[in-house]
């Protein structure tokens, strides 16, 4: 069935609806489906099955920030920009150095041409993570609008220095005695 699975997605729609229904029926309880099945639900436009999808992943696991913020970006983009949103700060208010939860909020933001929120974001990223967003912003193209923007020209006239956090690199390697 997971070959199947696999397959179809790959195929149609149709195919791979008939292997989801074989799958659920052998596996009702089991999340394998939603994993394999949210990302091309997703880009599909299909943004509230993916959420769904991640929303029972979550469930399954007993909660996780990242699915959080990746189901905040699904909603948000089914239409429910409020509910996305909030997702995406609750997995950034309990992982502050969640990657994906700052892009969700920007992709949030950046959907929505608020350029205050983007400029928002963007000081959490310099505060929060090893990342120079001037550099992001000035380097990908759906950040141009925000450049041009009263907001974007204010906030790199206001951010000339960028504190990049100091974060001992991890390793597994064990520690070495003080000497």
């Amino acid at each position: 069935l997971q070959m199947q699975l696999a397959t179809a997605l790959a195929v149609e729609p149709l195919e791979f609806g008939v292997a989801s229904q074989a799958w659920n029926r052998r596996y009702p309880t089991d999340p394998g489906l939603d994993l394999v099945a949210f990302e091309k639900w997703s880009a599909r436009g299909e943004h509230g099955a993916a959420a769904s999808a991640l929303g029972r992943l979550e469930e399954f696991v007993g909660g996780d920030h990242y699915l959080r913020a990746l189901r905040g970006v699904q909603l948000a983009r089914a239409g429910q920009v409020d509910l996305g949103r909030r997702l995406a700060e609750d997995a950034v208010g309990a992982e502050p150095d969640l990657v994906t939860g700052y892009d969700a909020l920007l992709g949030i933001a950046i959907r929505a041409r608020n350029f205050a929120e983007i400029a928002r974001v963007l000081d959490d990223v310099a505060d929060h993570l090893p990342i120079n967003p001037r550099e992001l912003v000035q380097a990908q193209p759906q950040y141009a609008d925000f450049l041009a923007s009263a907001e974007g020209r204010q906030w790199l006239s206001r951010k000339p220095e960028i504190n990049l956090p100091r974060r001992r690199p991890m390793t597994n390697a064990p520690a070495r005695p003080r000497s």
